[in-house]
């Protein structure tokens, strides 16, 4: 019963959240969107399932939250055209707000934070065609303090 109601609870703040987003319009949104797309489809035939799509957290965007029997997964998706790598467009300051996402969701949705991953979906398309989709593991990284030793 307790897992039940944690999935009905899930579902309901996840719908509030996707129903209080507003759409995305522009070229690098279309790009985007477009590589959000191969991902969810690439996941949903892995047999994941999509728990929610382009929600904010606390002001930060999420762009794909998926779950797998225990396992929850938070995805950020950098779509580029080849030979660009997507992968070297997350920078260090968006991985830190992905964290502080992550930390919020955790305690939100009472999900042990061992349970939930952070991960990078990186797309390259060529003309016309997908050349292709990698997942990386987005590595904690702390805060470097600079303190002056004088």
């Amino acid at each position: 019963m307790h897992n039940r109601t944690n999935r009905t609870r899930l579902r309901q703040w996840l719908a509030a959240k996707a129903a209080a987003q507003k759409p995305k319009k522009g070229a690098r949104h279309t790009l985007g969107a477009f590589g959000e797309e191969l991902v969810a489809g690439e996941l949903a035939s892995s047999g994941f399932e999509i728990l929610a799509r382009n929600f904010e957290v606390q002001g930060i965007e999420i762009d794909l939250f998926c779950r797998k029997h225990r396992r929850f997964l938070m995805f950020e998706v950098k779509t580029a055209r080849y030979p660009a790598c997507p992968e070297e467009n997350l920078s260090l300051a968006q991985k830190r707000r992905l964290y502080r996402a992550r930390a919020f969701l955790a305690r939100e949705l009472r999900i042990e934070s061992s349970r939930l991953e952070l991960l990078l979906a990186a797309v390259r398309v060529g003309r016309g065609s997908v050349r292709d989709i990698c997942f990386f593991r987005i590595p904690w990284e702390p805060r470097i303090d600079v303190q002056d030793p004088c």
